[in-house]
């Protein structure tokens, strides 16, 4: 095969890759994305009966840190400046019976309370950071709004083992769904490279002098176990590691 003929190949795989994630992105996206602004978010115009779940963006009131709350964003990477206490109230309108929240932030102990009521707290962090927690069954109060206050209690990370903060709002229905679809999507890309290194490993058995077909076969397990310990934590639904070892499986 020609040099030119290779490049292309690889170039069309580039672009086909790249489509399909944009267009996954863009599928994503909800059709209102409403962003708070001094700890109050308005989502009366979000049909979540329909729509995706929405992201909490904008100004959570950060309490805790100081005699006066401050109004700030929800920090994107778990450290340990970060650990304190995050209100928002979201007015919602009459749309559905049962809301849910999304909290995804595997290097820390946190705890969920909506309308004051506690509905979830990190049991014990060295059984195993957390897959991406789905809180359902959150219902509003008498005026239609939804307080949400989210704790974070302790970092278990340093500065290279940092995890993204992720926090979404939508119906039950929605946000399992989109949960599913995540774990199960990260499960399916595990499994192709997974494939891909047992064929390798079968042609090195069948040919053992060519020895890159060896490296290629374990390159490949160890990027499919990345990938089911990394992002949503995957392994963690059906193989829970306990804190040391899921790190130690992270620097391997």
């Amino acid at each position: 095969m020609k040099p030119s003929t290779k490049l292309v190949i690889i170039l069309a795989f580039a672009v086909v890759l790249t489509l399909g994630r944009i267009i996954w992105y863009h599928t994503q996206i909800p059709d209102v994305q409403p962003e708070a602004a001094g700890g109050q978010l308005d989502a009366r115009q979000v049909d979540f009966s329909n729509s995706h779940s929405i992201a909490l963006d904008g100004e959570w009131k950060q309490t805790g840190k100081a005699d006066n709350p401050l109004y700030t964003q929800l920090p994107r990477y778990m450290q340990p400046e970060v650990a304190g206490t995050y209100e928002m109230t979201i007015q919602i309108g009459e749309q559905a019976d049962h809301y849910a929240l999304s909290i995804r932030s595997l290097y820390s102990n946190f705890s969920v309370y909506a309308n004051d009521q506690l509905v979830y707290q990190t049991t014990d962090f060295e059984n195993g950071p957390p897959t991406p927690v789905a809180i359902t069954d959150l219902r509003a109060n008498e005026n239609d709004r939804l307080k949400i206050r989210l704790t974070f209690d302790e970092f278990h990370g340093n500065e290279r083992a940092r995890s993204l903060i992720n926090v979404r709002f939508g119906s039950s229905q929605q946000i399992q769904k989109e949960t599913y679809q995540a774990g199960l999507l990260q499960f399916f890309v595990a499994a192709i490279i997974f494939i891909h290194a047992l064929y390798a490993f079968v042609l090195y058995l069948m040919k053992p002098k060519k020895i890159g077909t060896l490296f290629f076969s374990v390159a490949a397990i160890l990027a499919s176990l990345a990938v089911v310990t990394s992002d949503y934590n995957t392994l963690g639904y059906v193989m829970p590691l306990s804190h040391e070892w899921y790190v130690r499986t992270i620097y391997f």
